[in-house]
């Protein structure tokens, strides 16, 4: 492997890594809307990951984003993810 390669490799590791919950949950959101068919603007998870920042999200809000990161293909349609996101 080059270093390029594993110095790349290793950022994408450390910038998700610091990531909180609703930052994470922005990303799958995106996830599931793409697998939906829906077409998510370029700019849509970059402002939303921007939204809920550490300082931007109280603790409780973190917890929700967590318990709501684990269950939304479970507990979230399409259709419902698609309307969240405005995308409908």
């Amino acid at each position: 492997m080059s270093r390029a390669f594993v110095a790349a490799l290793l950022l994408a590791v450390v910038a998700t890594g610091c990531r909180n919950s609703c930052q994470q949950l922005c990303g799958e959101l995106e996830d599931y809307a793409t697998e939906c068919n829906y077409t998510v603007p370029d700019d849509a998870t970059k402002t939303c990951i921007q939204d809920h920042g550490r300082s931007d999200t109280t603790r409780e809000e973190r917890e929700v984003c967590t318990e709501n990161g684990d269950a939304l293909r479970d507990e979230w349609s399409c259709e419902d993810v698609g309307r969240f996101m405005g995308l409908e």
